[in-house]
């Protein structure tokens, strides 16, 4: 799959990128060579690595106790519902419109 202008501003929209008609030349044949690259690791034969990886050493998972309850009661902003659930209320930061 090669890269394409209309490719470009949809990723850039996507991405909330500003970019200008200028780097959009650069930015066809940069994405195109790496989708390239992307498709030739895709071809790449890993047979060992596959065989291998239940041998791979995994550590043991300990969790600890959450601190969510403190930090929600040091925010200031926490909400309890009435079954008791906490949520924290934040400020908007994506515009709805774009």
């Amino acid at each position: 799959m090669g890269m394409d202008p209309a490719r470009i501003h949809h990723l850039a929209r996507l991405s909330r990128l500003a970019i200008t008609d200028e780097e959009i030349p650069r930015l066809v044949l940069d994405l195109t060579r790496i989708l390239e690259h992307v498709g030739t690791l895709q071809g790449v034969e890993t047979p060992s690595f596959l065989e291998n990886r239940s041998a791979i050493e995994r550590r043991e998972d300990n969790p600890l106790p959450s601190q969510t309850t403190d930090l929600l009661s040091l925010s200031g902003g926490c909400i309890q519902t009435a079954t008791g659930e906490r949520f924290v209320r934040v400020p908007t930061v994506v515009d709805k419109d774009s």
